[in-house]
């Protein structure tokens, strides 16, 4: 019982676990409007105060969010563009991107000897963690022919409280291509060439409460019902087994002590009231041995009886036969 609710919780943690890279999906995908939402009104200062005020209002999901480029790009053809992609860090509904955000590593396009930079070769030297770039260089620098939009990646950090999720944005389309080679960079930015890793991190606190009153109320309920499988075990044993078997014990104290009038009254449908019933059977058949000896001692008496009257008849004929014969 306790392995059921064990396994229970473990499958219940394993769904709310599941659910945080589908929501880091949605939340780069908000990320990505965002940004390129507050890119383009720039220009215009009156629209962006629009934008400040509204964007704490619609976003309603408290999580930050940057994109991370890579410092190098495979397949350079010596070129370098330094320009940094611009990134920012919303904290809940906090400001609006490009204020106030981490900075991501500059975007730049090193030139070699053309056979290539490796996935890690182009996040080192960036301000990283090791397990940051570790989980960045699963992304390869290229987009693959298929499967490009299921590349992510994920982790929690600062001890679970926090989930980060990762994402590739990939130059897609020639108006990316066209957009980016002006604004973020590098000037050869390829259709399917990596732009940027989008960074998600969603506060797991709630959710780690929610686990723990989950993980509490699965306890008490084993606990309670442990309580009351003993409850309803005791009921079990103490009036279905113990209490037939007292039932017959007293019945058979009786008939010891000769009130053989007792018998077994057990109604609950099973072994017991068949051995209530065998038991009443030995009852009747010893009464009935009784009464059939009782029968045959007493035609043993009678013989017994006309025996010894024989024998006084014998005995006075004998007497007879004494006094007239000399």
């Amino acid at each position: 019982m306790i392995l059921s609710f064990w396994i229970y919780g473990s499958r219940t943690d394993q769904l709310v676990a599941e659910q945080n890279p589908a929501k880091g999906r949605l939340l780069v995908n908000t990320a990505l409007v965002i940004k390129h939402w507050i890119f383009w009104s720039e220009e215009k200062d009156q629209f962006r105060e629009v934008l400040r005020d509204l964007t704490p209002k619609i976003q309603t999901q408290k999580y930050t969010w940057d994109f991370l480029s890579p410092s190098v790009r495979a397949g350079g053809d010596g070129r370098r563009a330094n320009a940094t992609s611009g990134s920012s860090r919303h904290a809940g509904p906090a400001a609006p991107a490009g204020e106030g955000g981490v900075q991501a590593a500059g975007t730049t396009r090193r030139g070699g000897d053309g056979g290539g930079t490796s996935a890690v070769d182009s996040w080192r030297g960036s301000a990283l963690t090791p397990e940051l770039v570790e989980l960045l260089a699963q992304f390869p620098l290229a987009a693959p022919a298929e499967g490009a939009d299921d590349l992510e990646a994920g982790r929690y950090i600062d001890n679970g409280r926090t989930y980060e999720y990762l994402q590739p944005v990939y130059a897609q389309t020639q108006t990316c291509v066209d957009c980016h080679r002006v604004t973020t960079g590098p000037s050869d930015l390829q259709p399917g060439e990596l732009i940027a890793v989008a960074r998600v991190q969603i506060p797991n606190s709630q959710t780690i409460r929610a686990k723990n009153t989950n993980r509490a109320i699965l306890l008490s309920t084993a606990v309670l019902t442990g309580f009351l499988a003993m409850v309803a075990s005791y009921a079990i044993v103490r009036y279905v087994i113990v209490k037939p078997l007292k039932h017959l014990r007293n019945v058979s104290d009786a008939v010891s002590r000769g009130d053989l009038a007792q018998r077994a009254e057990i109604h609950t449908a099973d072994e017991f009231e068949e051995l209530a019933r065998a038991f009443n059977r030995m009852l009747r058949h010893l009464l009935d041995a009784q009464q059939e000896l009782r029968q045959v001692n007493a035609d043993l008496d009678s013989k017994v009886d006309e025996l010894a009257q024989l024998n006084m008849r014998l005995f006075e004929l004998n007497r007879l036969k004494s006094d007239f014969l000399p």
